[in-house]
């Protein structure tokens, strides 16, 4: 079947806001989750023969590969880590500060 533009009752224009609005939500959700799914599940140090090592799990049944003894460069990896893994699970900075329906005219 064949439909021609006629044939659809546009939106309001509260709604084509609202709709536009919700696509740039979602596409920023989206983006966040990929980028979050791409990184490891976890970083954690581990004592092997009485020093530390930083271990990385890409995967819950990982059980971890080491990417060497703690020194400045694994616990700046580590803190980097921790940090976009954070900032990738806060809440998106548009959802704060717009609402999606303006209530009042």
């Amino acid at each position: 079947m064949n439909y021609s533009k006629s044939d659809f009752t546009p939106f309001l224009r509260d709604s084509q806001r609202v709709s536009a609005n919700l696509e740039q939500i979602y596409r920023a959700w989206l983006d966040a989750r990929r980028q979050f799914d791409s990184m490891p599940v976890s970083m954690f140090w581990a004592d092997k023969d009485g020093a530390d090592y930083l271990y990385i799990k890409f995967s819950s049944t990982d059980n971890g590969t080491s990417v060497g003894p703690r020194n400045p460069d694994t616990e700046k990896q580590l803190a980097g880590f921790t940090q976009t893994k954070d900032e990738l699970k806060a809440p998106i900075p548009c959802l704060k500060t717009k609402p999606l329906i303006s209530w009042h005219h």
